[in-house]
Order: C-alpha cells, then structure tokens, then sequence
C-alpha cells in the first residue's frame, strides 16, 4: 500500500455524497473538498511543468496555474498561486532574454565571407524560381531581374493607360446649372 491517497476513490465517494446530501453546508463542504483535490492535482502539474526548464513547459504551467485560480479555495491557496504565477512569468521573461541575447552573440559572430556566401546563394536560387506573369494567367517568366523590370513597366504602362481613359469620362460631366 503506498502513502499517497488514492484521489480516484476519494472522488468517487464525494461525488456520491453530494447525491444523498441533506443540507446546503453538506453539499458545500463536499464541493470544497473536490476543490482542493483538483487544486493539489493542477499546483502539481504546473509544478512538474515548470521543472522541466523550456519556455513551452512554462507556458503549460502558467495554464495549470490559471485553472487554480479559478477554483474556491481558501485565500492562502489563492496568494500561492498568485506568487506561482509571477514567479512563472519571471522565470519566462530571463529565459526569452537569453534566448535572444544568445542569438544576437550567434549572429554577432558569424563572418561576412559566410554572410556572402549565404547571399550569393539565395540569389542564385531567385534567379531559378519560375513566378506567374500576370494574376491568374499560366504563363511563367523567369525572375530574370531585367525580365522582371520589363514587366512591371508594361503594367504601369497599361495602368497609366487605363487610367488615361477615364479621364475623359469623368470631364464630360456638366456642370450644374445655374
């Protein structure tokens, strides 16, 4: 037999005498007992959580901990979890710090020759990305830039066009009488 309770049972048996409660303080007081288990079982969780160290395990925790808050319990159990929480968002706040003063090192401290060759890479891969010419039209054109250019012109071209056009539209309206 071990020590520890066994809340399974101990469930079971409070759920069953809210059933043949006879009175309000009864039902309360069964009410608060399954509270408290459910307040231990999530404090535990987050616990757990929280000890296994990654960001994503502090943000499990911090869901436990807001469920317990939620819970009637006794304003002492309610001040530990305030405290819980804090600490949780404390502990976050240093890590996502240097998570990112780590990668600012990383960064800091690649050299421009590699920087070059990653950049001189990509635009080697641009060059052979095939993208369509027009919304909705099959046709596809290398990303060439002076191919690329040529295009855009002819589309301002025909937008400038366009617009062009309605101009005379819009002059034709009369002015009103006087």
């Amino acid at each position: 037999m071990s020590d520890t309770p066994d809340y399974v049972a101990i469930k079971s048996y409070l759920n069953e005498a809210l059933l043949f409660a006879t009175t309000g303080d009864l039902r309360k007081k069964a009410y608060s007992r399954l509270n408290n288990i459910k307040f231990n079982d999530l404090m535990y969780k987050a616990g757990v959580s929280e000890s296994r160290g990654a960001i994503s395990d502090l943000d499990e925790a911090m869901r436990y901990l807001n469920k317990a808050s939620l819970l009637k319990v006794g304003a002492g159990k309610s001040d530990v979890v305030k405290q819980k929480i804090e600490s949780i968002k404390e502990q976050k706040a240093e890590m996502i710090e240097a998570q990112v003063a780590e990668e600012a090192t990383v960064s800091a401290s690649v050299k421009p020759d590699v920087v070059e060759q990653k950049i001189e890479s990509t635009k080697e891969q641009s060059a052979e990305i095939k993208t369509p010419m027009i919304e909705g039209s099959t046709d596809s054109v290398s990303a060439e830039p002076d191919v690329v250019k040529q295009k855009i012109v002819s589309a301002e071209e025909q937008s400038a066009e366009m617009l062009e056009a309605q101009v005379p539209e819009e002059a034709t309206v009369s002015a009103p009488a006087e």
